[in-house]
């Protein structure tokens, strides 16, 4: 069985890419002006607090930092509003 989840999670070793990869990349991201890149998930909205505590470090890795179980975290996708992610980009507009 092949495993896509950790394909996808792979990373990219860009010090190794071929020079025009790297300017096709690079002509893109010239051409484009400007980019903006949200990042919105189950972190989010713990606003790095978890039981009170203030976690310190990225709020992403707040649950591997403050150790919350998976099925706790899990249970934030109740409570998630995907409508303040489209605030933000509707002010960034």
């Amino acid at each position: 069985m092949l495993n896509t989840h950790a394909i996808s999670q792979a990373k990219k070793d860009y010090t190794k890419e071929p020079e025009t990869a790297y300017a096709k990349r690079m002509h893109w991201f010239k051409e484009a002006k400007y980019g903006m890149f949200i990042h919105f998930g189950l972190y989010s909205q713990l606003g790095g607090v978890w039981n009170k505590d203030t976690i310190k470090g990225y709020a992403e890795w707040i649950q591997a930092v403050a150790d919350i179980a998976p099925q706790d975290y899990a249970m934030l996708i109740h409570t998630l509003n995907a409508y303040s992610c489209k605030i933000i980009i509707l002010l960034h507009r």
